[in-house]
């Protein structure tokens, strides 16, 4: 028996789920190489009925830090990062006002008390936060001017606030994690295999198609 032979797909679950969220998007399973399920839904546009289709670039604002938490940890578990490993040690002299304690497993916390280029503390939803032109910002390493120039608010682990500039100095670390092509652009990064498995061994985790989308506030992008 195969792999494939074991996995059994039901459509009319499916078509009961989507029935019922009013749901709008794209649904695969893939294994491996092959793709097994392919559903899309709803439009890409609804104003136009323009229908989504399965290449779509769907922007989930910070729906999409699930996915920089994940390509942290495919990293840990190869040994390149480790949760309690300080962030200045990847950082170097870059962003020189987050304090050198703050650990990654903070970032990933939002308790690492860096001050952040959208304080939700002190935010007017009217503010535009992009301090460089959008289309830049092409890797995570474009993020480095918006994040500068922000001082710590607390101590490192002293407490939980949420923190958008938290998961952008995450892609920063991907990119820079030790073992890896200098610099390997954060996507490349995210949808690589992990080490320790053969490819198509576990499940798609393809990032975004770029940092901006993994990283920015939910209501910034929205």
């Amino acid at each position: 028996m195969g792999e494939m032979d074991d996995i059994h797909l039901d459509p009319q679950a499916l078509d009961d789920a989507i029935a019922a969220a009013s749901f709008t998007g794209v649904a695969t399973v893939d294994v491996g190489d092959q793709r097994l399920l392919e559903r899309c839904e709803g439009y890409l546009h609804r104003a136009h009925r323009v229908p989504m289709t399965a290449d779509a670039r769907i922007a989930i604002a910070s729906g999409n830090k699930t996915f920089t938490a994940l390509a942290v940890m495919r990293l840990v578990e190869d040994g390149r990062l480790r949760l309690d490993q300080p962030v200045r040690t990847l950082l170097g002299e870059d962003l020189h006002l987050i304090d050198d304690a703050v650990t990654v497993e903070q970032l990933l916390t939002h308790t690492s008390g860096i001050g952040d280029y959208l304080d939700e503390d002190h935010w007017d939803p009217a503010n535009y936060v992009l301090t460089v032109p959008g289309h830049t910002l092409t890797t995570a390493q474009a993020f480095l001017p918006m994040l500068d120039g922000h001082p710590q608010k607390f101590t490192p682990g002293a407490r939980f606030s949420y923190c958008n500039g938290g998961f952008m100095v995450l892609a920063i670390l991907i990119e820079r994690a030790p073992a890896a092509p200098t610099m390997m652009p954060f996507t490349a990064s995210c949808s690589s295999p992990p080490a320790s498995n053969a490819p198509g061994s576990s499940p798609s985790t393809t990032c975004p198609p770029t940092p901006r989308a993994a990283t920015s506030d939910r209501r910034a992008t929205s």
